[in-house]
C-alpha cells in the first residue's frame, strides 16, 4: 500500500528530526571521531540504508547539524525582528533579546561546536566546503541572522534607543564577535577558564551598553 503524499512528508519530517538528535548527542557524548553512519543510524531508530538517502558522508551530517542549529536561531530572531519592526517591543529590548538568544544558542551547543571545530581540523576538505555552505544566498541561516541583527539596530537607531552608528559595522562587529566566540569552544573545547555561561553574559552586556543611547540602558544593564 503506497502511503499518501502528506504521509510520505511527515514520515520524512520525523525521519529527519529522529536523525538530527541522533547525531547532535553522539557529537555531544563522543564528538566528531564518535561518529559514525551506522551508530547514527542505531541511535535515530533507522535502517543503515535509510541514513544514506539523506547523507553520502559524515561531513553531509556535519553540515546538516550546523544549518539546522542556525535554523532554530534564525527562526527565533525572524520574529523578534518583526516584532520591533512592527512596534510591538523595542528595538533595544528586541536587541537585548535577539543577542540573548544568539549566545544562549551558542552556549548550549558548546560540545557540538567543540566537535564541529575538532571535524574541521582532522579534514581540511570540510573547510571548503564551510564556506561555499555560508555563501548560499539571502535564504540561509547564516544570512537570515545577519540581516536581523542588522534591522534591530537600523530600527533602535531610528528610534533613538540606540546610538547613531552605521548598522552594517555595527551588525559586522556583533558577528564577528559571536564567531570569535564559537572559535573559543572549538579551540579550547567546551569548557574554558572561564565559565562559558559567564562568556555569554559578559558578551550581550558589552554589546548593550556600546550601542544604547545614553539616556537609554537596555533592561538588566547597570553603569
Amino acid at each position: 500500500m503506497r502511503l499518501s503524499e502528506k504521509k510520505r512528508d511527515l514520515l520524512e519530517l520525523v525521519t529527519r528530526e529522529a536523525l538530527y538528535e541522533a547525531a547532535v548527542r553522539i557529537l555531544r557524548e563522543e564528538g566528531w571521531k564518535g561518529l559514525t553512519m551506522e551508530k547514527l543510524a542505531q541511535r535515530a531508530g533507522v535502517a543503515k540504508g535509510t541514513i544514506y538517502k539523506y547523507f553520502e558522508s559524515k561531513g553531509d551530517v556535519l553540515f546538516f547539524v550546523m544549518k539546522r542549529n542556525g535554523g532554530i536561531t534564525a527562526e527565533r530572531l525572524s520574529e523578534i525582528r518583526e516584532e520591533v519592526v512592527n512596534r510591538r517591543v523595542s528595538a533595544s529590548k528586541g536587541l537585548e533579546e535577539a543577542l540573548e538568544v544568539a549566545a544562549s544558542g551558542m552556549y548550549r551547543n558548546r560540545h557540538v561546536i567543540a566537535a564541529i571545530g575538532r571535524a574541521f581540523e582532522e579534514d581540511s576538505s570540510l573547510m571548503a566546503r564551510k564556506s561555499h555552505m555560508c555563501h548560499q544566498g539571502e535564504d540561509h541561516p547564516l544570512s537570515v541572522i545577519r540581516r536581523c541583527i542588522r534591522d534591530i539596530i537600523a530600527a533602535g537607531i531610528e528610534d533613538g534607543s540606540l546610538r547613531p552608528v552605521d548598522p552594517d559595522a555595527a551588525e559586522t562587529i556583533i558577528h564577528c564577535t559571536m564567531m570569535g566566540l564559537g572559535r573559543l569552544f572549538a579551540i579550547e573545547g567546551p569548557e574554558t577558564g572561564v565559565p562559558s555561561d559567564q562568556i555569554c553574559g559578559l558578551l550581550k552586556t558589552m554589546v548593550l551598553q556600546g550601542l544604547s543611547a545614553k539616556d537609554e540602558k537596555p533592561e538588566g544593564v547597570r553603569g
